[in-house]
């Protein structure tokens, strides 16, 4: 009786603590999918932080673009903007954006701390998508996108016997 008064306890604990204001988006989790984080810690609190979204599949435009939100972390560290590079194309349009840019607005990870940009690339006739760049400390970052995420197209093979 012991056992199942406290799991009733826990229970009601758990579910009148839950968010009851929870808003679902299905733009920002759509958009999770096409999302990359590019992460190293040297020592201590010494780390970088680099967090690309591919905006194409979910905007569903019709565009001779590839287009991407790169966040960087820390300021202390920013990207070196000449060494940018999607699928070893330098032919980009970057801009950086402010922390109340609507389009920052699309994702899931927006600090205030960090640089954001818009890079727009020609179309790239590939299954995946390869943002490379340096810091201006030097530091390597690489982030892979893959076009079509297999998570939300995935069909298997069904193989029936014909007996």
């Amino acid at each position: 009786m012991k056992k199942i008064s406290l799991t009733l306890i826990i229970a009601l604990f758990v579910i009148s603590c839950a968010d009851k204001n929870a808003v679902h988006e299905p733009v920002k989790n759509e958009l999770l999918a096409y999302t990359q984080k590019f992460e190293i810690v040297r020592t201590g609190n010494d780390r970088y932080l680099a967090i690309g979204t591919y905006l194409n599949p979910v905007l569903k435009k019709n565009t001779n673009e590839e287009i991407f939100i790169l966040s960087s972390y820390p300021k202390e560290e920013p990207i070196n903007l000449k060494t940018i590079r999607v699928n070893g194309d330098s032919n980009l349009s970057i801009k950086k954006l402010d922390y109340n840019d609507e389009l920052l607005k699309l994702v899931n990870i927006n600090l205030p701390w960090s640089y954001h940009y818009k890079i727009i690339a020609p179309v790239k006739n590939s299954n995946y998508l390869t943002i490379a760049y340096d810091t201006n400390r030097s530091l390597r970052a690489v982030l892979k996108f893959q076009k079509v995420s297999k998570s939300m197209y995935w069909n298997p093979e069904i193989k029936l016997d014909n007996r």
